[in-house]
């Protein structure tokens, strides 16, 4: 009995932490917090061989691989200040080219559409807690994810002069290469939660 009341609990607190896959709150958490969360969200560290560069006085970023289903995983990058190990930000990239290597990767339109619909989704939970964003962009002319123009759309949440969150959506099934230059299919997700400190 006890086994399945400890069951119980585990399931509705990966059940809550779950809900909001954008976590904004990140001014008085520390990178322990977070670490139990992607714990709890059965995510695995991430390793990448890329030199990470910034002129911020910030760490290289712990990054953590969570599953998804129709999209790709999701990477979720937290850097710190190396002052006091606050949150200085954090991303969330939904990206095909971290895990399928080539020039001309091509995706199915269902794929684009369940790209398109994560997006939104994840607009409408941003927009709930801070109210509509200001942005640019269309993701209705779905013609046009075969024109070098490809689809995207940037929306952009200033909460107050040090915090902000803002994102961008950028899809395309567009390749070229002339000799000089190679234009090659985008499929990306991108969610930054920016805590901007005092200079």
């Amino acid at each position: 009995m006890k086994r399945l009341f400890f069951g119980s609990i585990l399931l509705i607190s990966q059940f809550i932490f779950s809900q909001n896959i954008i976590q904004t709150d990140i001014k008085e958490k520390k990178i322990d917090y977070y670490f139990e969360l992607e714990e709890k969200l059965g995510s695995k560290i991430y390793k990448t061989d890329e030199e990470y560069i910034s002129v911020k006085p910030v760490t290289a970023p712990f990054i953590f691989e969570r599953k998804e289903k129709e999209i790709p995983n999701l990477l979720v990058f937290y850097t710190l200040y190396k002052k006091d190990s606050a949150i200085a930000e954090i991303l969330y990239e939904w990206d095909v080219r971290n895990f399928e290597k080539g020039d001309n990767i091509k995706k199915s339109l269902s794929f684009n559409k369940a790209m398109i619909k994560k997006y939104y989704k994840l607009v409408d939970e941003i927009s709930k807690k801070y109210g509509d964003s200001k942005y640019e962009g269309n993701l209705e002319k779905l013609e046009l994810l075969n024109s070098e123009e490809g689809l995207s759309r940037r929306d952009n949440w200033q909460i107050s002069d040090k915090f902000k969150v803002f994102s961008y959506i950028n899809l395309s099934e567009y390749y070229e290469n002339n000799g000089l230059e190679i234009t090659i299919p985008t499929h990306k997700i991108r969610f930054y939660v920016i805590n901007e400190k005092e200079k």
